[in-house]
């Protein structure tokens, strides 16, 4: 099958040739999970990124999170949907299904001297098989993103970050993972130019759990939005009757 994969992308419009190329990588990732193999080369650099919010078993790596597979009975992965910030980044999303629970698992690509890597898996354990959010939940994140903009366009990343991200939140961006509000608050130093401005355009919201909801949206920098945006991922938790980010990931 591995064969007719270039023959495909010759008939296939181009905005659908990176999903067809993607959840390929993905399957053959899943295979060599399944065999036991190392998975050492779909990864960018040695920097790749996980995220792990799951119950089956806590790691933070992915050798790690499944070198026991053969107990977690890992069965198959169902692509869902992907989503492009440029040619050369990518964001998938799908379900792996394993013996034990069914993980949701997204992950972000980029294409390294032609070859397509992974630079984050963020890998969350649903509580249902359904991921609807509320129109009072989504109205409250709506108003927790504005809040979002409007402190990072005045210009403030320590009183941004301490009013928007848990004291425990992870950062990760171009391939570095940052822990903690004073670590991310670095990373966004950025955001102090006067001249800086941002604005968030959400795109979908999975709540995986009664306190969790999984956001991907669209980015846009300067005074007017310019073409389709970049990608972005927020893990959105419930703690201390507010929701906090918990997860914060951009191209």
């Amino acid at each position: 099958m591995k064969s007719l994969i270039p023959l495909l992308l010759l008939i296939i419009p181009q905005s659908l040739q990176a999903q067809v190329v993607l959840d390929s990588h993905q399957q053959e990732w899943v295979e060599a999970l399944k065999s036991g193999d190392s998975t050492a080369s779909f990864y960018w650099d040695d920097r790749s990124l996980i995220f792990s919010k799951i119950t089956t078993l806590d790691a933070e790596s992915v050798t790690q999170l499944f070198s026991s597979e053969g107990s977690l009975g890992i069965k198959h992965y169902q692509h869902w949907k992907t989503y492009e910030h440029d040619p050369s980044r990518y964001v998938t999303l799908g379900l792996l299904s394993t013996t034990a629970d069914s993980i949701l698992l997204l992950t972000g690509w980029r294409d390294v001297e032609g070859s397509w890597k992974k630079e984050i898996d963020v890998i969350l354990t649903p509580e249902s098989t359904d991921y609807p959010v509320s129109e009072s939940l989504d109205r409250t994140l709506d108003q927790r993103r504005k809040t979002w903009v409007r402190l990072a366009n005045e210009h403030d990343p320590k009183t941004h970050i301490e009013a928007l991200y848990s004291a425990g939140a992870t950062y990760f961006g171009n391939g570095y993972k940052s822990e903690g509000r004073e670590e991310i608050a670095e990373r966004y130093f950025y955001m102090e130019n006067p001249n800086y401005q941002v604005d968030l355009k959400k795109e979908q919201l999975w709540q995986i759990s009664e306190s969790r909801v999984l956001e991907l949206g669209r980015y846009f920098t300067g005074a007017e939005r310019v073409g389709n945006g970049g990608l972005y991922v927020i893990l959105w938790e419930y703690k201390d009757d507010e929701w906090m980010i918990e997860l914060d990931f951009n191209f």
